[in-house]
């Protein structure tokens, strides 16, 4: 019986004894411990400045609110400039084969460096300097190249005439004459 009563006592006692041993409660030092010395305050030192946004006046402020699928979307499409097999090369390496001059419908059989025949109209692109043919008659076509300058301003515009290709037997024909535009004549 003895047993049965030490060990709740044991479990009671324990608790009381930890919390009667604190330090704050009884008036009187604790052996072992040193007195703490509140230090003074050290003067506050000057707190970091704020950062500034950097906003350059040059450029505009983003819309945070615009799809950036739209805006990549937008610029792909001014990239986007895809050159046919007319715009390839120089003037001078295609040959006219024919032309039909029917009413205001006009066409020509163009023949390109790369042996391939193409039909062609008034205002279709061709030639390296953003050329397009402006006429087609029975003589041949013209077509207009417009020269920029550095700032993007049209600086000439040159006529050349692509006169229809006659083969003599000896392999040779005639090629493209170069005549002024049609307002300097």
């Amino acid at each position: 019986m003895i047993k049965t009563l030490r060990t709740p006592f044991i479990i009671a006692a324990v608790p009381l004894l930890l919390l009667s041993c604190d330090n704050g409660g009884g008036g009187g030092k604790a052996v072992g411990t040193k007195a703490v010395q509140k230090e003074a305050p050290k003067p506050q030192e000057e707190a970091p400045k704020p950062v500034e946004a950097v906003v350059k006046p040059d450029e505009p402020l983003k819309n945070p609110f615009l799809s950036y699928i739209l805006i990549k979307k937008e610029a792909m499409e001014e990239m986007k400039v895809i050159k046919g097999p007319l715009e390839c090369c120089e003037l001078a390496a295609f040959k006219v084969a024919a032309a039909v001059v029917a009413g205001n419908k006009s066409y020509a059989l163009v023949s390109g460096p790369d042996n391939k025949r193409y039909i062609v109209r008034a205002g279709d692109k061709m030639g390296v300097n953003n050329g397009k043919i402006t006429a087609i008659d029975t003589e041949g076509i013209t077509v207009r190249e417009q020269t920029k300058d550095a700032e993007g301003n049209i600086a000439a515009s040159t006529d050349t005439m692509l006169k229809i290709y006659q083969d003599d037997g000896e392999g040779g024909g005639k090629g493209a004459a170069k005549r002024p535009p049609a307002g300097k004549r």
